[in-house]
């Protein structure tokens, strides 16, 4: 059931054990690709890990699964991918510096 993959990695997330939560994500993702959450919480391991491109695709692919933002998640996800790609614009700027 993705619904209990989605709930242990949300566990593994809280107390900071990324590697194990994305598991449990992943798992949860193969189980039910349609379900909003697991894409949500991986895209904010991504983001805790520096992963910041696949973060984003993540959170697109739940707006996307979401787009007229019936579940709350998908609110999270749009201001966290907002987020990202802030995150994303700034590493290029200072790149170019």
């Amino acid at each position: 059931e993705a619904y209990y993959y989605t709930a242990l990695g949300a566990v593994f997330l809280a107390e900071e054990e990324l590697e194990e939560a994305r598991g449990a994500f992943d798992r949860a993702i193969g189980l039910n690709p349609k379900e909003v959450a697991p894409y949500v919480n991986r895209g904010e391991v991504n983001l805790r890990e520096g992963k910041i491109l696949e973060a984003a695709q993540d959170f697109a692919k739940a707006v996307e699964l979401d787009p007229k933002f019936e579940d709350p998640l998908t609110q999270r996800a749009r201001v966290l991918a907002a987020a990202a790609l802030e995150m994303i614009e700034n590493a290029t700027a200072d790149d170019k510096k």
